[in-house]
């Protein structure tokens, strides 16, 4: 309820509401337990303080997003923190690290579009 909540927040433009309450949600989340969801949630957490002009805590948020997605098995969430991050890096300026990172996040969703598909019933 809280992620949607942030998630509305930022939509009507008030991000310093977003980035509260995104941060709350965290907090109840076990991000060692469910770390696929806890980098999703850190994603946007990052993109909120983008949106109210804290870059170094958006930058934070979204590197701290890539250190909770595992690597290993090669996941949408994996991929998705690793383009951030690449977004991230060349809004700040960092055009050669960003290519790299954007260039690891198509890699990882190549590798998952390769990997087994799940049938469903």
């Amino acid at each position: 309820m809280l992620d949607r909540a942030a998630e509305a927040a930022a939509f009507a433009g008030r991000a310093g509401l977003a980035v509260a309450l995104a941060t709350q949600a965290l907090g109840q989340i076990d991000a060692a337990a469910e770390p696929l969801r806890t980098g999703a949630l850190l994603d946007r957490l990052g993109r909120y303080h983008w949106f109210a002009r804290d870059s170094s805590a958006a930058m934070a948020a979204i590197e701290r997003a890539v250190a909770t997605v595992p690597a290993d098995p090669p996941t949408r969430e994996r991929a998705r923190v690793l383009a951030a991050h690449g977004r991230m890096l060349m809004l700040v300026g960092c055009h050669s690290q960003a290519m790299a990172r954007c260039e690891e996040a198509l890699a990882v969703a190549r590798q998952r579009a390769r990997g087994p598909r799940r049938v469903m019933p």
